[in-house]
C-alpha cells in the first residue's frame, strides 16, 4: 500500500492532476453515493455513472448538471491539494 500512496503523491504533482481527499471527518457527503465522471464531448457534456456490474451513460443535460453540482459539493468538503498530499505523506510515515 505504501507504494500505491507514493504513486499518488507522484501523480498529484503533474500539472493536470488535482488530488484532493475527502477526510472521514467530513461525514456524510454526496461522494458516498458512488463514483461518476463528467466528460466533455463535442456536443457538450455527458456523465458516466459507475456501477458494480457496469455503468450507464447520462446524456440528459439536466442530469449532467446535477452531477456537476454534486462534484462541487464533494469539493466543498475535500481538503486542499497541499493538505491532501500531507495527509498521504503522514500515512506513509506510519507504515515504515
Amino acid at each position: 500500500m505504501r507504494e500505491q500512496l507514493a504513486k499518488l503523491i507522484e501523480v498529484s504533482e503533474l500539472p493536470n492532476v488535482f488530488l484532493r481527499i475527502v477526510p472521514n471527518t467530513a461525514g456524510a457527503n454526496p461522494g458516498l453515493d458512488g463514483s461518476f465522471k463528467i466528460i466533455k464531448v463535442r456536443e457538450g457534456q455527458v456523465g458516466y455513472v459507475d456501477a458494480s456490474h457496469g455503468g450507464r451513460l447520462v446524456a440528459d443535460p439536466a442530469e449532467v448538471e446535477r452531477f456537476a453540482v454534486k462534484f462541487d459539493q464533494i469539493g466543498a468538503v475535500a481538503l486542499p491539494i497541499g493538505a491532501s498530499r500531507n495527509l498521504i505523506k503522514q500515512l506513509m510515515e506510519t507504515m515504515k
